[in-house]
């Protein structure tokens, strides 16, 4: 940046003062400036100086900003995922180059088994990573008076009245029982996954726009080895080069592999915005889970943010 913002003044100055060359001697050559020239150089030069600095402040503050919400995001994605009897679970987490919305939640159930949450907020940067810290708070503040995921959507709704700035979160979530009852309300997020299939499920408003919205409740049975299959919208709507999407035939065909392994074939499709998967087996009778497992997630690099789509540096004015 210092380097052309010295090359184009020196430029400017030279045209604007109307160099004229005055005498030769050899290959040396002696210039002359236009003496009415020098005011405007001056204010020329104070002009540019302004910007770059102007610029050097915004590229800095762009900086702090998204290292901010990271550590803010960092802080709620859980850093493990939790041994619960039962069931084996799989996450991964991979944010497209900016700060992203996605969220994950894994709890364990007060009566055994296991209470997950996922979704996405609209928008990026700080302002996502604030809004996924209020509805986080929120939903592990329920978790020790209420386990019914209808319950939860609603107050998570009303939290974010008049919190989302014009936009909206997608959420759902599922108790999922020992004896392989699965209750699941959703507020407008991608259904489930059960063995590869799409699971049929009423669905309420996304959170954050309308006060008097109710999220039905509804059951499905988990056999023991079947998987429960969530992802968000960042996998169906991975996007190649050609501008085909992921879709979600795609995502069905593969939602009975491992979390992972969707994850990275969405990824290289191509990304478009930030993938999360997650995957809970019910285990049969006696067999326990492998070792816990350390939640992926997959922050990038700021220059490899730069190179994804969707990233845009900061308009230095």
């Amino acid at each position: 940046m210092a380097r052309r913002f010295t090359s184009l003044l020196l430029f400017l100055i030279l045209l604007v003062c109307g160099i004229t060359a005055t005498a030769q001697s050899g290959s040396a050559r002696f210039y002359q400036v236009a003496p009415m020239g020098f005011p405007l150089v001056l204010a020329l030069c104070a002009l540019l100086v302004r910007r770059w600095v102007h610029s050097a402040q915004a590229q800095l503050q762009m900086t702090l900003e998204k290292k901010q919400a990271e550590e803010v995001h960092q802080v709620l994605i859980p850093e493990a995922v939790p041994q619960i009897r039962g069931f084996s679970i799989e996450s991964v987490y991979q944010p497209a180059g900016q700060v992203g919305g996605d969220f994950f939640q894994i709890l364990p159930a007060k009566q055994g088994g296991v209470l997950l949450c996922i979704g996405d907020v609209s928008g990026k940067g700080m302002t996502a990573a604030m809004t996924v810290s209020l509805l986080v708070g929120t939903l592990r503040t329920l978790a020790d008076y209420t386990q019914s995921p209808g319950e939860i959507l609603a107050a998570m709704n009303q939290r974010l009245l008049g919190r989302s700035r014009g936009g909206f979160t997608t959420c759902l979530v599922l108790l999922a029982a020992a004896d392989g009852t699965v209750t699941v309300a959703n507020a407008g997020h991608i259904s489930p996954y059960l063995n590869g299939r799409e699971s049929s499920l009423e669905n309420g408003l996304p959170l954050g726009l309308i006060a008097e919205t109710s999220y039905p409740e509804s059951t499905v049975h988990q056999g023991e080895n079947e998987q429960i299959t969530l992802v968000t919208d960042g996998v169906v709507e991975a996007r190649a080069a050609s501008g085909e999407l992921f879709g979600f035939e795609r995502t069905a065909a593969m939602a009975a592999q491992s979390a992972d392994t969707i994850s990275r074939a969405a990824q290289n499709f191509g990304q478009d915005d930030d993938i999360t998967v997650l995957t809970l087996t019910r285990l049969a009778a006696g067999k326990q889970a492998a070792n816990p497992q350390a939640a992926s997630i997959l922050w990038p690099s700021i220059a490899e943010s730069r190179a994804l789509p969707g990233w845009e540096p900061m308009d230095s004015g």
